[in-house]
């Protein structure tokens, strides 16, 4: 089994375009933690939590259209650290501007606190970003 889920993840990384070395060698090291929580927590129980967490992140975003104003907001303010831009309403119809730098500055901090003061809107930073994972962070702005 161990074997066989190496090779099927390596294949699945192929196929969406993550063929360097690096990337696959994070599939597999990601591949034997799985394996390792399998054994310890059983494959159920562990597939079950994976789908908890997967409904709870990944729940359908609907896109917002003023996307392109709203990154040009917050680039007037200067360098904010955006890179890998996505944009979406949350459930309350808010706008949420999200963004996967691989760092951020402290200038570009001052940059992200001076425009969520002046527009209105909140910024969350967080380690759990859904693009190159362990190499990126998530920022969010969300309008207040």
């Amino acid at each position: 089994m161990n074997r066989q889920l190496k090779k099927s993840i390596v294949e699945h990384a192929t196929i969406f375009g993550h063929r360097s070395i690096a990337r696959q060698k994070h599939f597999l090291e990601i591949a034997n933690e799985l394996l390792t929580l399998f054994d310890r927590h059983g494959k159920e129980n562990v597939l079950d939590a994976l789908s908890a967490i997967e409904q709870h992140e990944l729940r359908p975003k609907r896109p917002c259209k003023s996307f392109s104003r709203l990154r040009r907001l917050v680039r007037s303010r200067g360098d904010c650290a955006l890179d890998h831009e996505e944009a979406y309403l949350d459930e309350s119809s808010r706008q949420v501007l999200v963004s996967h730098p691989y760092d951020i500055s402290s200038e570009q901090m001052k940059n992200i606190v001076a425009f969520c003061e002046s527009n209105g809107y909140q910024a969350r930073i967080s380690a759990r970003s859904g693009y190159y994972f362990g190499h990126t962070v998530r920022l969010e702005f969300r309008k207040c």
